[in-house]
């Protein structure tokens, strides 16, 4: 099943009770920026059965596009429905996907609560999944060493993003102070 076109029984702190064909299915919703659901409207929510040692439960999305990006974003360590849920609760899709191009980790970090090191790999999945954008392991070394001395994550990506991935990892570190410091002043 890809998606159910279902009647709305209840929702409730992202809990959502739906009906189709006299079965009830009830799962936590994910994306409730989209506030207009009201209870009896019918309504075309994608569907994702999210298992893994511990629980085994329904995420319903009413967006394909956020349906995809957390079937990725749920493989990244310690991160679950209660992040994702936190994630999508409080920026849209749209909002991410324009966070992530900015390179504006510390505004996600602000609006969701969500550790750093989660985020860099949110970020990471949604530059290479959406943007396509990649960092290599070589670069995300360096942007660790960098973020590790101080400099400011967002400006990391940015800078990184600009230099040429292929040179040598100490000429790309050399070339991320050089812009760094520029920016600084």
């Amino acid at each position: 099943m890809h998606y159910i076109k279902s009647k709305i029984i209840n929702i409730e702190n992202n809990l959502i009770i739906v009906e189709n064909n006299n079965i009830g299915y009830k799962g936590y919703l994910i994306d409730t920026l989209n506030r207009d659901l009201k209870i009896d409207n019918e309504v075309k929510l994608f569907y994702l059965n999210y298992r893994n040692e511990f629980i085994d439960e329904s995420l319903f999305f009413i967006d394909e596009n956020v349906l995809n990006l957390s079937k990725q974003l749920l493989q990244i360590k310690y991160f679950g429905i209660k992040t994702l849920n936190n994630l999508f609760n409080n920026i849209s899709f749209n909002d991410l996907i324009n966070y992530v191009n900015n390179q504006e980790i510390d505004k996600v970090m602000k609006l969701t609560n969500i550790k750093l090191n989660i985020l860099k790999e949110v970020f990471s999945i949604v530059s290479d999944k959406i943007l396509n954008k990649k960092y290599n392991k070589k670069q995300m070394e360096i942007i660790n060493s960098l973020h590790k001395l101080g400099y400011g994550i967002n400006n990391i990506y940015k800078v990184i993003s600009i230099i040429d991935s292929s040179l040598d990892e100490e000429l790309i570190l050399q070339k991320a102070l050089f812009e760094l410091n520029e920016i600084k002043n």
